[in-house]
């Protein structure tokens, strides 16, 4: 059956809401430590910075390769360049919401402020399924907050 608009909740715009109401943001939630599980919250935080990792590593060497074939291969440059962008923006949205969305025009779109937000859907069998749409205003309070 299709979702009708007044079914869709709300955007958020407020990075608080995250916490404030983990059913609607699961995959902020999982990754928080829970001091009555200590040892599922290590495994969860040693995951984590080994998916980190992996998105960093991945965003620098699409990085250097760029730089590497920029006279030999532009066309390869170009491609390199754009997925080092891609991966460093999923490091970004993992490090401060917990997930990100797979598709990369899901992504580029939510760079803008304007827009009904996107859902982050990347292992949502494991971390649930994200039910409210994160717009890019909630991550620019995230940011700005940590900043000052």
């Amino acid at each position: 059956m299709p979702v009708t608009s007044s079914q869709r909740p709300e955007p958020c715009r407020d990075w608080h809401e995250w916490a404030d109401i983990p059913d609607q943001h699961p995959d902020f939630s999982y990754w928080r430590w829970d001091d009555e599980d200590s040892q599922a919250s290590e495994q969860r935080l040693g995951e984590r910075l080994y998916i980190m990792a992996c998105l960093l590593w991945s965003s620098l060497h699409d990085y250097c390769l760029a730089r590497r074939f920029t006279d030999s291969y532009p066309n390869w440059s170009a491609i390199c360049s754009y997925y080092s962008m891609v991966h460093a923006l999923r490091l970004f949205w993992l490090l401060a919401y917990g997930s990100y969305p797979t598709g990369h025009k899901q992504m580029a779109d939510r760079l803008t402020s304007s827009g009904n937000g996107t859902r982050a859907n990347w292992q949502r069998d494991t971390l649930g399924w994200n039910r409210t749409p994160v717009l890019a205003k909630a991550f620019e309070r995230w940011l700005a907050e940590r900043l000052v």
